[in-house]
């Protein structure tokens, strides 16, 4: 169900060039590092912008595959999350 979400998402910000303007660009970018949990070099407002920019054209919605990865508990890591 995420990835449908995410390539759906993908597709609509082509389809009205989010990307292709700095002031779109920033608004989305500044939603996503809210609503997203990120490794730390796209956790921050300039890095994702940065790398939204990069893929701006690059990146063509229908060529994208998605996979699910199982993920276990570790409970080594329990209550430090």
């Amino acid at each position: 169900m995420q990835q449908k979400f995410l390539v759906s998402l993908l597709a609509e910000i082509k389809k009205q060039d989010l990307l292709g303007n700095l002031a779109k660009t920033y608004k989305i970018t500044d939603s996503l590092t809210k609503a997203l949990t990120t490794d730390s070099e796209l956790a921050s407002l300039p890095g994702l912008t940065r790398y939204a920019q990069s893929v701006q054209g690059g990146i063509d919605p229908e060529s994208i595959e998605a996979i699910t990865l199982p993920v276990f508990p570790d409970d080594r890591l329990a209550g430090s999350i």
